[in-house]
């Protein structure tokens, strides 16, 4: 179990402030029903019941943004409870994933996935996103067997690889994709604003998740699965 302190996602006031921030971001990926995905992944973040285990992989180059809505989500989860966020670095094939990481923690972010092609198919994360008990050690600690429910969003550069280990990859990943960033124009439009494209994330994150509390009731299966 968890130690959450969510935000009140079902007791947001009624005013419906526009999102530019985040209208911004997702206007880098190809179609609305990967902004719906998106929201609906993230607002399920702040479910307490929701036990999804769909890896988000969001591709895209960088000056997307997608580093900085990941540390602005994370902050305002810390904000709430300082161990429900953490960021992992996969920036070597020989990095291990070590299972405390995950432990009591809602929201992990591998920041900057490089083309690893087992990437997918490590036990651990096969572990994640499956439905088993695991072993967690923790030094000093005896060795606890539990389920670990962290949400897990993935930053990459590539697209994910697959192998036949996975049987069917939408149970376990969402895979969105951004598109081509024009760096000069990126650079313009992330830092032509007083505050910072974190701040305006952060500021405007209460109107962002009434949008994405539409999009979680419509996608959310009986299954516990989103709908892709």
């Amino acid at each position: 179990t968890y130690c959450l302190a969510y935000i009140p996602v079902e007791h947001f006031t009624k005013n419906n402030k526009q999102t530019p921030a985040w209208d911004l971001f997702l206007s880098q990926f190809d179609n609305s029903n990967d902004h719906k995905l998106f929201r609906a992944w993230i607002f399920g973040v702040f479910v307490e019941n929701d036990f999804n285990r769909q890896i988000l992989w969001v591709e895209g180059e960088g000056y997307t943004g997608k580093s900085t809505v990941a540390s602005a989500i994370g902050e305002i989860l810390s904000d709430y409870n300082p161990y429900l966020f953490n960021s992992i670095k996969i920036d070597t094939e020989n990095n291990k994933i070590n299972l405390v990481n995950f432990d009591k923690c809602r929201f992990v972010v591998f920041s900057n996935a490089i083309l690893d092609s087992n990437l997918l198919h490590r036990e651990e994360i096969l572990l994640l996103t499956g439905n088993d008990y695991t072993t967690v050690k923790k030094l000093y600690h005896d060795p606890e067997n539990k389920k670990l429910f962290s949400k897990i969003m993935i930053n990459s550069n590539f697209s994910p690889i697959y192998n036949d280990k996975i049987v069917h990859e939408s149970t376990r990943m969402i895979h969105l994709k951004m598109n081509p960033v024009n760096v000069k124009k990126a650079k313009t439009q992330w830092g032509e604003h007083k505050l910072s494209f974190n701040e305006r994330l952060k500021k405007e994150f209460e109107d962002f998740m009434r949008k994405a509390r539409t999009d979680y009731k419509e996608l959310m299966q009986h299954n516990g699965l989103l709908k892709t």
